[in-house]
């Protein structure tokens, strides 16, 4: 057999061992933490960013741990598939799992996890196949960026590239026509991701919502408002 065809099987089964292992990884601290902690909550998450994610596990740190990694490992994590839930009453925290969600094991009083979550929300650059929430419309001549400096002439290539249709006119990026990139609604396509980006529109906003909360104590599951 060819080196490269041997090569690239090794390849693909460390690679389905190295899923394996995070999965089981991401119940397994799940687990731990569910041990740890006094209370545990399931969020909601809507455009969770990387950054934005460490940055609030390092404000929680050492009183509260994270868990996020898909809600079928969590809900297995919980007590499901056979397996037995870690704490009484846990298991009913699954039922709240769906969607884009993630767990909360924590110390801190209740009123201080929703002054926390309340407090995380930040604007962001929308992805590509999400919905626009206002319109961004060029009119044609010279560009400008958001602090309204003329473009660089070095991007005038990928605007073309993500349909404007734009020149150079002696080194100024020039917008042909006018253009509407996108309308309240639309769903945005990778090239209008990539203007909103250009042009410093924020269409996207990072938020946590808390859904449901377990106390160790009673072992009870309690579904949340708007608190």
């Amino acid at each position: 057999m060819p080196k490269s065809k041997r090569d690239k099987v090794v390849a693909l089964t460390q690679a389905k061992k190295k899923d394996r292992a995070w999965k089981g990884k991401v119940i397994d601290d799940a687990r731990a933490a569910a041990d740890a902690f006094p209370a545990a909550y399931v969020f909601a998450v809507s455009n969770l960013r990387n950054d934005r994610l460490q940055d609030l596990r390092a404000s929680l740190r050492p009183t509260s741990k994270l868990c996020l990694g898909g809600v079928g490992k969590l809900r297995v994590a919980l007590g499901g598939k056979g397996v037995g839930e870690p704490r009484p009453g846990l298991a009913k925290l699954a039922a709240h799992l769906s969607g884009t969600a993630g767990l909360l094991f924590t110390s801190l009083p209740h009123a201080d996890v929703v002054r926390e979550f309340h407090g995380f929300e930040h604007a962001d650059y929308a992805r590509a196949g999400s919905r626009a929430t206002a319109e961004l419309a060029l009119e044609a001549g010279p560009l400008a960026g958001p602090t309204g400096a003329p473009l660089a002439h070095t991007l005038e290539p990928a605007l073309r590239s993500h349909g404007l249709p734009t020149k150079l006119d002696r080194g100024v990026v020039t917008l042909l026509a006018d253009t509407v990139v996108c309308r309240p609604g639309d769903v945005l396509t990778p090239g209008a991701a990539a203007l909103l980006r250009v042009f410093g529109q924020r269409q996207a906003v990072c938020r946590l919502r808390l859904l449901a909360r377990w106390d160790a104590e009673t072992g009870e599951v309690r579904a949340l408002g708007e608190e």
